[in-house]
């Protein structure tokens, strides 16, 4: 282990997306907290700012470099993706030499597929420790039992945040021996004594009127539909709860456009907002009496439902990789069958119509996660392994 003035580690991170979502928040943020690592970070050119934006905000040092898409789904993005790669292989070795680091942490499949040249050379030529610290779950395709091949030859360790995400990386190949869970976590003092977004008073509502939440992108896969549907059912049977959409617009226009369409057509528009992108969510959650989480996609763990949870507001969530992992059913919340809009309304009624039980689940899931998510706790068992020689 190499020996520097400030007594910290230098790092070099490939694997941010292109876009400021979960995986880059959570990342970010776990980085903030290690006090002895000077992390330096290669994100794609390719992109709209936020994750620039993020680093920056952090302290960060970090250069954009060609990470692209690859996939038949795709055809043009690859194309530019392969074009570049000589390139890319170069700027992430010379990353590496250039500021002294000594280990690289990888934080998604793509960047093995973008730079297995890089990555062997980096190992075998210049004895770098590579580790990955994964977030997401592959599907079982043959690219991704190649993933697992190549990771399990350059890895020394690979670190997830679920359990959910080790099931999925054992079945595409992984090696068993190699993986660690430690989860994903929260600085908890950023969601108490928080002053909520005053939602009624913005949209002209009732203060009387219970506020249900959706937060995230507006895609199929995170079950925006069934939380639309699952409205409309609830509406029908109370007339004074609100749903608030909040997340980026403009992403997915097509499906954001659909979604208006059926909130029109359905007599919604006086129940349904989109608020769109807001830089302060724990006010957000502080604002809810309910978060829903329907996702139909298989979530790795969850950022929207932690925090949620770290506010004292009680979380319905599906059977979605580690979305079980967190909410204790009918201790700190619900957890319901995929693509199921009624059972959702249903428990939404449930709960509007028990104030008791919502605060009763509201307290236990911010104590379940300052058991078991608190981000000081976790960051220094990762730490652990990301350092430790065995």
């Amino acid at each position: 282990m190499r020996s520097y003035a400030d007594g910290r580690r230098r790092v070099l991170v490939v694997g941010l997306g292109s876009y400021a979502f979960g995986r880059e928040s959570r990342a970010v943020r776990t980085f903030r907290h290690m006090e002895g690592v000077a992390p330096y970070f290669l994100i794609p050119k390719w992109g709209d700012g936020s994750v620039d934006s993020l680093l920056q905000r952090s302290g960060f040092s970090f250069d954009r470099v060609p990470f692209g898409y690859l996939g038949r789904s795709r055809p043009l993005w690859s194309a530019i993706t392969v074009a570049h790669m000589p390139l890319l292989q170069w700027r992430i070795v010379r990353g590496y030499r250039d500021k002294g680091c000594e280990t690289v942490i990888v934080l998604n499949s793509q960047a093995i597929i973008n730079a297995p040249l890089a990555l062997w050379m980096l190992k075998y030529l210049y004895k770098a420790d590579i580790v990955l610290y994964l977030g997401d779950i592959p599907a079982e395709t043959w690219l991704h039992r190649r993933v697992a091949n190549l990771a399990n030859q350059l890895a020394r360790r690979v670190i997830v945040i679920s359990e959910a995400v080790k099931r999925g990386l054992l079945a595409v190949g992984f090696a068993p021996e190699r993986i660690d869970v430690v989860h994903n976590g929260l600085d908890l003092e950023e969601f108490m004594n928080v002053v909520p977004i005053d939602f009624r008073a913005r949209f002209g509502w009732a203060e009387e009127s219970p506020l249900i939440g959706f937060v995230g992108q507006f895609q199929e896969g995170k079950g925006v539909w069934d939380f639309v549907k699952a409205a409309r059912i609830t509406v029908g049977n109370r007339d004074s709860v609100r749903f608030l959409l909040v997340g980026p617009r403009n992403l997915h226009p097509k499906l954001e456009h659909a979604l208006r369409a059926f909130i029109d057509d359905h007599g919604l528009a006086d129940h349904i907002v989109f608020t769109g992108r807001i830089e302060t969510m724990a006010r957000v959650y502080a604002a809810l009496d309910i978060l829903v989480a329907p996702s139909i996609c298989e979530e790795a763990l969850g950022n929207v439902v932690m925090e949620a949870m770290a506010s004292g507001t009680p979380v319905i969530g599906t059977l979605s990789g580690g979305i079980p992992e967190m909410i204790r059913e009918g201790e700190t919340g619900f957890l319901v069958a995929k693509k199921d809009p009624e059972e959702l309304a249903a428990h939404i009624l449930r709960l509007l119509k028990d104030p008791e039980l919502r605060a009763k689940m509201g307290t236990a899931a911010r104590e379940r996660v300052a058991e078991a998510f608190d981000i000081k706790n976790n960051v220094r068992k990762l730490e652990q392994l990301l350092f430790s020689e065995g």
